[in-house]
């Protein structure tokens, strides 16, 4: 099965601050626009991820995924500081569609201190205690702090989204390069292809993305990358298919297992229950 590992479904009014990171997400960004252009790219089922901190979000993308079988997971959003952050997590699970939380997304603080700030940490052993995978939205600069939340939280499945946002500046690619794979070497990391396209110069073509991909590729392996087509901010450079294809191209020529990257390495790091259109 071919799995898109990341997508926003928008569920409200925009925000100032979504419209100032994407300019891309409006009320009309559903999962019923999205099915469409995912059965015309052949893909079967998509992660849903949150756009903004809100547990409110969470619950819409899960009730959404409990009657749309497009939907096969869902990374939302809880505070890992919060003192109750179990019960938080309990009461999505128990919500509508509670049992497609695969995960949560967070930032974290721009050094090693989330891997020593107490409040952090009982917040990701919650998520292990419920198999729930975290999700890392950062920049190169924030490369660091993941690798000490993977070395003190090892049995935690972390997934570095859009490979952190590496520049395409050749002067930059050294500090990237050496992060990740120390990063690799960490056996509880995963990383998406997803978000990369933005990264690329107007005018500037998609091989240009070919030395990150090929680092991750051969770095994380088949089995720790996943394929995302960053939906539906991926469609002010190209579109949905653009996102999904180049990627897939770019797999192919570095000679690794593309059925993997395109579905098997995100149903299995997600622990997905995967369902047929008449089982919703």
């Amino acid at each position: 099965m071919r799995i898109d590992a990341h997508v926003h479904v928008w569920t409200g009014a925009p925000t100032r601050a979504v419209r100032a990171g994407g300019g891309a997400l409006h009320r009309q960004d559903r999962d019923a626009r999205l099915r469409p252009l995912a059965e015309q790219t052949d893909i079967q089922a998509v992660i849903a991820v949150q756009t903004v901190g809100s547990e409110a979000e969470t619950r819409r993308l899960l009730a959404i995924a409990d009657v749309d079988p497009l939907v096969a997971g869902v990374v939302g959003w809880v505070d890992l500081a919060a003192t109750d952050v179990g019960a938080r997590l309990d009461r999505l699970h128990a919500g509508a569609g509670g049992g497609r939380i695969t995960g949560i997304r967070t930032m974290l603080p721009a050094d090693e201190e989330a891997a020593s700030r107490p409040d952090l940490l009982r917040g990701m052993r919650a998520l292990i205690d419920r198999g729930l995978a975290l999700d890392l939205l950062i920049r190169p600069a924030g490369l660091s702090a993941a690798l000490s939340v993977a070395d003190a939280m090892p049995q935690l499945r972390i997934v570095v989204d859009h490979l952190a946002k590496p520049s395409l500046e050749p002067s930059e690619l050294h500090h990237w390069t050496r992060w990740m794979r120390a990063l690799a070497e960490r056996r509880n990391v995963a990383v998406k292809l997803s978000g990369l396209l933005t990264q690329l110069d107007p005018g500037q073509g998609t091989d240009a993305l070919l030395p990150h991909v090929s680092l991750a590729l051969h770095a994380f392996g088949a089995q720790r990358t996943m394929i995302g087509s960053d939906w539906p901010l991926c469609e002010s450079v190209g579109g949905y298919q653009r996102a999904i294809r180049s990627m897939e191209r770019l797999v192919a020529e570095c000679g690794v297992d593309g059925d993997l990257v395109s579905g098997g390495t995100a149903e299995a790091w997600y622990r997905l229950a995967l369902r047929t259109g008449n089982e919703a």
